[in-house]
Formats: structure tokens, sequence, C-alpha cells
């Protein structure tokens, strides 16, 4: 393959040169860009269909908090500030899966454990579309 650069752009020094061999330039850090963050496709229809209106628009984060649990840790699938001003929440994203069970102990543990959050239990369901528990404090 040939390259057509204009001659300014090929007046590169032996230095910037040195470093091509591998991709990058030498002593520049290697970056991953990972253009979609999202682990599940429902997690990615919740941040398109649902995120701006329940957290305020672009201040929501994708696993943007890790809480500590007793012997374990929960990061929630989304976190932020909600829209109406309320407080920070941590949204669980779910469809059926066979975890199902395990994940919603440890959403309780983490709703038990951290009371100074509001927590939604967010599912999809065909039907009905999107279902959602909220808990504010502790569980009744």
């Amino acid at each position: 393959m040939t390259l057509n650069l204009p001659a300014h752009l090929l007046e590169l020094n032996a230095d910037v040169l040195s470093g091509v061999k591998t991709g990058r330039l030498a002593g520049a850090p290697r970056v991953s860009v990972k253009a979609d963050p999202y682990k599940s496709q429902l997690e990615r229809r919740f941040a398109l269909e649902l995120a701006d209106t329940l957290f305020a628009p672009g201040a929501w984060r994708y696993e943007g908090i890790t809480l500590n649990l007793a012997g374990q840790k929960y990061t929630p699938d989304f976190f932020g500030p909600l829209a109406d001003g309320r407080g920070l929440a941590c949204i669980e994203v779910k469809g059926w899966n066979q975890n199902l069970r395990a994940d919603k102990s440890k959403f309780r543990a983490a709703v038990e454990q951290h009371p100074w959050f509001t927590f939604a239990w967010v599912v999809w369901e065909r039907r009905a579309g999107w279902q959602q528990q909220w808990y504010v404090g502790r569980l009744p």
C-alpha cells in the first residue's frame, strides 16, 4: 500500500519514527477504546430509553459506583442524581437470567446497608415494558 502524504508530514524525525513499529509513539501510554460500554443489549436500551428521564439528563454514569457490602462488593448498572432532585440513585437493570435470585439478594443487601441512596430494580417484560420497583432507605 502506498500513501501519498504531503511533504510536511513526511518530514518526521527519527525519534518519532522509532515508535511506529509498535503501533504507537515511543513512551505513549497504551489506550484501550471500548466503543460500547454496556454489558448487555438491555442495559443499552435502558440508557437510550429511560436513563435521561429518571436521572438528571447527562449526569448519570454506567457502573459509576461500587458499594462495599459485608464480605462482597456491589456495582449497580446505573448511578447518578435523580431528575426530581431527591438525591442519588442506584439502578439495577435486569431481564430474565439464571442468576436472578443471587443478583436480587446482593441488591437487597445494598439497599439495607446503604440507606442514604435510593435504589431501583428495573425489569424489562415483553408484554408490559419497563417495570420499576423503588426502594428508599430500608426495605419494608
